[in-house]
């Protein structure tokens, strides 16, 4: 009812372009995701990615949420792209938002059919992180023996080396 009522108003001030500015997109899709106007909700958070990834969260839940599970897939992998390299320095929450996009990833693909997504979005949250239990949830992805020593390699090369004793510790493989 109060969504309802915050959007009917802004509607009567006639703000232009309300829709198309990123800048309102953060407030505008709150109000639509309670007042579930969810086709003009995935238009708003589409429109304002590009500027704030960190919006693809809120659209990629309504989406999974909407049954469009492989939609909001590729929102949230467009958007982790975009927060790849210094063009998103000026974030606050750069590693937030990278690793909140990773863990819905994770969440979302499908570990039958989409396992090789899976496990890559894994390894940039364990290698990012350096998180011992990011390397626990990674570990158990793997099938062999093989895939699991050529893991230990990459965490020799890739982690931080608190985050390597832990994880050695974990393995016992002083």
């Amino acid at each position: 009812g109060e969504a309802r009522t915050g959007l009917a108003c802004l509607s009567r001030l006639k703000v232009k372009r309300l829709d198309q500015d990123p800048r309102k997109a953060g407030v505008l899709l709150h109000l639509l995701g309670l007042s579930e106007d969810t086709s003009r909700f995935v238009k708003v958070g589409k429109n304002a990615i590009p500027q704030y990834p960190h919006l693809a969260l809120p659209l990629g839940e309504k989406l999974v949420e909407m049954g469009r599970r492989a939609e909001a897939i590729d929102v949230a992998e467009g958007a982790l792209k975009r927060t790849k390299g210094e063009n998103f320095f000026w974030l606050s929450d750069h590693e937030d938002t990278r690793e909140s996009l990773l863990r819905f990833l994770v969440r979302t693909y499908d570990p039958k059919t989409e396992r090789r997504h899976l496990i890559r979005c894994a390894k940039m949250l364990l290698f990012e992180g350096n998180r011992p239990a990011d390397y626990t949830f990674l570990r158990d992805l793997l099938r062999n023996e093989e895939e699991r020593e050529q893991l230990i390699q990459e965490v020799k090369a890739k982690c931080s080396t608190g985050a390597l004793i832990k994880i050695l510790s974990k393995e016992e493989r002083w």
